[in-house]
This record gives C-alpha cells, sequence and structure tokens, in this order.
C-alpha cells in the first residue's frame, strides 16, 4: 500500500479519530483541561481503539492532551443541541509521519505547535456531520494554505477546487480514503468540514468562524 500524501493524510486522520473517540466514549468527548494541570486518562480515552476496517497508514490515535484556546473556537451549539468538544496534541502525528514533519518544518515549526479541535451535533439531522480545527501554531497561512493543497494534489492527481459552500471560500477534495472535506484556511489553522454531501457541508461550515 503506498503512503499517502502526508498533510492530506493526517487530516482525514484526524476525522476518523474523531468520530472513534465520540464512538468510544459513549458520545461524550473526553474532558479539556487547562494548560498544565494533571490528568488522569478517563477508560475511553486510555484503552486501545481497534481501527481493523479503516486505512489510515501511520496513524495513531493521538493523546489527549487538550488545546481548550482551539476548542474554543469551534460552536458550543450545534443543529439545536450543545456540541460534544475535545481537542488533543498532535505531536503524535509529526512523530509517526516523516512527510508532515517536513511540511511542519517548513513553516519553521515544531511537533509542539501542532493541535488539532474537534466538535460534533448528537442532533440526528446533524450526526454525521464532522467539525474540525487543525492548528500549526504560528505557522505563516499563505505558505501553510500552499503546502497543504500542493500535497493534495500530489496525493490524488487533482487540484483541490474552489467553492463556496455555507457562506465560506473552501477548498473542496476527497482523498485517497474517499472522504470529502471542505476547508479553508484563516491564519495558522484550517478549519473544516467532513459531511457526506454538500448540503450537510453547508451546515457545518455556517457555525465556523
Amino acid at each position: 500500500m503506498s503512503k499517502r500524501s502526508a498533510s492530506i493524510g493526517r487530516f482525514a486522520a484526524v476525522l476518523g479519530a474523531f468520530a472513534l473517540a465520540l464512538a468510544a466514549c459513549g458520545g461524550t468527548a473526553a474532558p479539556s483541561t487547562s494548560p498544565g494541570a494533571a490528568t488522569t486518562p478517563s477508560p475511553a480515552a486510555s484503552s486501545p481503539i481497534d481501527l481493523p476496517s479503516i486505512e489510515i497508514p501511520s496513524v495513531e490515535i493521538p493523546s489527549f492532551q487538550s488545546d481548550v484556546d482551539l476548542e474554543a473556537r469551534l460552536p458550543s451549539e450545534f443543529c439545536g443541541q450543545p456540541t460534544e468538544k475535545f481537542s488533543f496534541s498532535g505531536a503524535e502525528t509529526v512523530s509517526n509521519d516523516e512527510d508532515f514533519a517536513a511540511i511542519v518544518a517548513a513553516l519553521g515549526r515544531s511537533a509542539a505547535d501542532v493541535s488539532v479541535a474537534g466538535a460534533a451535533s448528537k442532533a440526528p439531522e446533524c450526526a454525521n456531520i464532522q467539525l474540525i480545527a487543525f492548528r500549526i501554531k504560528g505557522a505563516d497561512g499563505g505558505r501553510f494554505e500552499q503546502l497543504f493543497i500542493d500535497a493534495q494534489e500530489k496525493d490524488t492527481g487533482t487540484r483541490p477546487t474552489r467553492s463556496n459552500v455555507g457562506g465560506k471560500d473552501v477548498w473542496v477534495f476527497t482523498d485517497s480514503s474517499g472522504t470529502t472535506s471542505y476547508i479553508y484556511f484563516r491564519g495558522d489553522t484550517i478549519y473544516g468540514v467532513s459531511a457526506e454531501s454538500e448540503a450537510d457541508a453547508a451546515k457545518g461550515l455556517a457555525v465556523l468562524p
């Protein structure tokens, strides 16, 4: 099996990890903690998660070391229901993928600068929509976007397309796993939605910053 483009494969992995974490926790996200606070992993967070049916090479579920600032940027309510939120450090993501580490290095950043936050609603009409914020703290936004989009084109042979969805100008791409994502860049952060249809993606994008 060939290895995916690092940045795009990692973004898809984040979405999958978020969905699995919610399922493993029975729909309840791992609680956020203030930086530096001592934490005791919950049974759900510390138990191994089997991924037999998901093709994500070189991916491990990151630890639940939170980035509460990034979490706070995501909506607390979606489709009339409070969202389940969590965030984690992306340091493991970088250490497990040399290609992605090279992108982080090209941006002049380190593994400690990478973090991810997710939010989702349990409302039936929005249950399959995942909201994601993916940050490389301090990265130049324009360069980040260039590296990310170029990597996607290299990965699939097709340049992501531009579209306006949910009031946002976004890049739309389907990665090697068949996952369609709708993303945009704001400073050092990617905001995005993974959804089964453009109509569902529009719901998610409309509530993102």
